[in-house]
């Protein structure tokens, strides 16, 4: 993980940013780590399962899964970052990465034999961006996480719930469901400076983007996301 600041001091005390305006975010993460570390530690070889955090970007998904890679690449369990590949500007390949700068080393998926092999190669795997995993491997990534789970395997997944349009996606409600540990975590509202927010709004030229628009658009010029709390969100209609 790069930046300023060497990745280990992820794990041992909270990160300073200017103004303190989201040390928060990496107290939740920090913690949020601590607890599924523990979690993992404590159970016994043969036990496995899964936890899903999730929340809105800005929220410390990603420093979350940084946290655990530290962790427990100092307690002699095999642990990977892994993540769907897609053609995203916010999702570079082979790369964990947050926005407020750090970044990990990690593998990105692109078929059953990617995901069957790092699930068959590592005793936990965190995978980030898990709502971005193509409709065409959604099933059997769902298959091979429980069958991990059933060899003693632990995975933790990171993404979002919410779409910008208001509804989940698809993988991330199933991975829930499935889950053994589900965390939710917050970031700072844009509109109104609450630290309550839970939805992506997509902006497009500026405005809140239509609920007839498509599910996933990446970001760019023209199109922005931003975290919002329930009453900021917009969903404008069709």
């Amino acid at each position: 993980m790069k930046k300023v600041r060497t990745s280990k001091s992820l794990v041992n005390k909270p990160i300073k940013i200017n103004k303190d305006l989201y040390e928060y975010v990496f107290k939740t993460a920090q913690k949020t780590a601590e607890i599924i570390c523990q979690r993992i530690e404590k159970s016994d070889v043969d036990e496995g399962g899964i936890a899903l955090v999730f929340g809105p970007q800005s929220s410390g998904k990603s420093l979350v899964g940084m946290n655990l890679i530290e962790c427990f690449n100092h307690n002699g369990r095999k642990v990977v970052a892994a993540q769907p590949w897609i053609d995203r500007p916010d999702v570079p390949e082979n790369k964990l990465f947050s926005r407020s700068g750090y970044e990990m080393k990690a593998i990105s998926f692109k078929d059953k034999k990617d995901i069957e092999k790092i699930l068959h190669d590592y005793d936990v795997v965190v995978i980030d961006e898990a709502q971005f995993t193509p409709a065409n491997l959604q099933s059997y990534l769902i298959k091979e996480l429980k069958l991990f789970r059933d060899r003693g395997g632990w995975a933790v997944a990171l993404g979002l719930l919410y779409t910008s349009l208001g509804t989940e996606f698809l993988i991330t409600d199933v991975i829930k469901e499935t889950s053994d540990m589900v965390f939710e975590i917050k970031s700072t509202c844009q509109m109104c400076g609450r630290k309550n927010a839970r939805y992506n709004q997509r902006l497009v030229n500026g405005k809140p983007a239509a609920v007839t628009s498509p599910e996933l658009m990446p970001p760019s010029p023209q199109v922005q996301y931003e975290p919002r709390c329930g009453d900021c969100y917009i969903i404008v209609g069709g």
